[in-house]
């Protein structure tokens, strides 16, 4: 079977991150295997966001969460979510 990786970028809004990227993710009919939140955020927001990633429960799948360490921005969030996979 194919395995699925669903990747998020999020900066500075943990409010959506939680109530509509993860739970959206939470509702899918079919789970991903694996979820990567990349947190491209302030420094001050980073904990929050941790906290939200590490306390999602998606059907199973193996969550990771990891700062961003390229180039600030959605691009660079992905290539460090592209890199760890």
């Amino acid at each position: 079977m194919i395995e699925i990786a669903a990747v998020v970028a999020t900066h500075n809004r943990p409010g959506l991150l939680s109530d509509r990227c993860l739970a959206s993710i939470g509702r899918q009919t079919r789970a991903p295997d694996h979820l990567i939140v990349v947190d491209d955020s302030d420094p001050d927001t980073r904990r929050a966001n941790r906290e939200i990633v590490g306390g999602f429960s998606g059907a199973g799948a193996s969550v990771v969460y990891l700062e961003n360490q390229r180039t600030p921005g959605a691009a660079g969030a992905w290539n460090s979510a592209l890199s760890y996979l």
